[in-house]
Formats: structure tokens, C-alpha cells, sequence
């Protein structure tokens, strides 16, 4: 009967534990709601496939994210420059030269953090090496997403690949 005992006391003991953590870890994370409200807001507009290209005469770059609705994801990314040389005292573009060609699957995740909203991705690229990216995100709707770019610091905006 005392095993008993101290057995409905431990588990008594351990339930508290556990629930107070958590209703501590919950006061103590501020961003808690605003990640809530963030992905209630966004989180139906930001699911789905995106592309964004930027090019100029020397540098080009496509980006496709594919972002599903269970978290998981699919990246790429194809960055290329080329210089410009003088040839017979003419200046002459070169060939494209690919810079990097990145493609993975990994996580996603809509989240406010100290920094502000951001969309959170955490890449496996086909060599098993992983990568966390944390974009700062501005804004979606049905056709376009603003996010912070992945390889420039300024915001981009992604265009919506319709189906």
C-alpha cells in the first residue's frame, strides 16, 4: 500500500513538473501569439510554388521554392555571372558561368522571432549537408510573396507558378 502511495505521489509530482514547465516556457516565449496571429494571417497565402529571377547584363539568378502545406519543402537555386573583357579594345561580355546550383527538400516554418516575422527553412541539399535560412518575410497574397532575398540582404518578391 505505501508503494502505491508514493507512486501516485511520484506521478502527482512529475504531472506538475511538467505542466508548470510548460505554462513557464509559455510566458517566457513573447512571441508566442504573434507567430499565432503571423501564420493565421499568412500561412494559407505562403503554402504552395514560388519563383523569383533577377537579371542583368553580368549576373542572373532563379530561385523556386516549393512550400507544402505538412511543412515540408523543396529549394533551388541557380546563381550565374559573367564579366565583361576587352577583345580587340571592345568590351565583350563573357559566356554565363554558374556560380553555385543548389537544390534540396527540408523544412519550412512561418514564425515571428526577435527579429520579426520570418520564413524559416531548413535545407538538406543533395550531398546530406543541411543549411538554415531564416528570411525575413514581409508579406504574401495569391500571387506574390515579399521576403528578405536568400543571397542578397534587400527584399525580393516571388511570383506565384500558377498550376
Amino acid at each position: 500500500m505505501k508503494i502505491k502511495s508514493i507512486l501516485i505521489l511520484f506521478v502527482t509530482m512529475v504531472v506538475s513538473v511538467v505542466l508548470s514547465s510548460c505554462e513557464k516556457e509559455h510566458e517566457e516565449n513573447p512571441y508566442i501569439q504573434l507567430t499565432n496571429e503571423l501564420q493565421t494571417k499568412y500561412k494559407s497565402f505562403v503554402i504552395g510554388d514560388w519563383l523569383y529571377e533577377e537579371e542583368s547584363d553580368k549576373k542572373k539568378e532563379t530561385v523556386f521554392l516549393s512550400l507544402r502545406e505538412d511543412g515540408s519543402m523543396q529549394y533551388h537555386d541557380v546563381y550565374n555571372k559573367r564579366e565583361e573583357v576587352m577583345i580587340g579594345g571592345v568590351p565583350t561580355l563573357t559566356d554565363w558561368k554558374t556560380v553555385f546550383d543548389e537544390e534540396g527538400t527540408g523544412r519550412w516554418s512561418l514564425r515571428y522571432n526577435e527579429y520579426g516575422p520570418c520564413l524559416i527553412l531548413t535545407v538538406v541539399y543533395s550531398n546530406n549537408t543541411a543549411n538554415g535560412l531564416i528570411l525575413r518575410f514581409e508579406s504574401a497574397d495569391e500571387t506574390e510573396m515579399t521576403c528578405q532575398g536568400i543571397t542578397v540582404s534587400n527584399f525580393v518578391t516571388y511570383k506565384r507558378i500558377k498550376e
